[in-house]
């Protein structure tokens, strides 16, 4: 059995779990963008198959997960400057990672 959590299997009559770890965000294709919002951006990592959200310096931003290491995302519109990125799954919180908004 597979939950956001981890599996679960038996094996020998014998049940066990193995455990999924936190997000951990690697890089960000690109790391900038307008501050209009609307980009694209890649973010590359591990532990992301169950990511349920995406935040730009805390604003919420739409996704897609193709993968436990890729996850696509819509950048919201956003002041000039930088912002960390995180993701959120199930199992914690991933480490921040910095986008710059260009300004317009």
């Amino acid at each position: 059995m597979t939950t956001p959590g981890g599996t679960s299997t038996v094996g020998l009559g014998i049940p066990y779990y193995t455990y999924l770890g936190a997000p951990v965000i690697n890089a960000l294709i690109p790391n900038n963008g307008t501050a209009a919002g609307g980009d694209s951006v890649t973010i590359g990592g591990s532990n992301l198959i169950y990511t349920d959200s995406v935040t730009f310096g805390g604003t919420p931003a739409s996704f897609t997960v193709f993968s436990d290491t890729i996850v696509v995302a819509t950048t919201p519109a956003h002041a000039a400057g930088t912002v960390n990125v995180q993701l959120h799954t199930p199992a914690g919180n991933s480490n921040t990672f910095p986008f710059t908004y260009d300004p317009a």
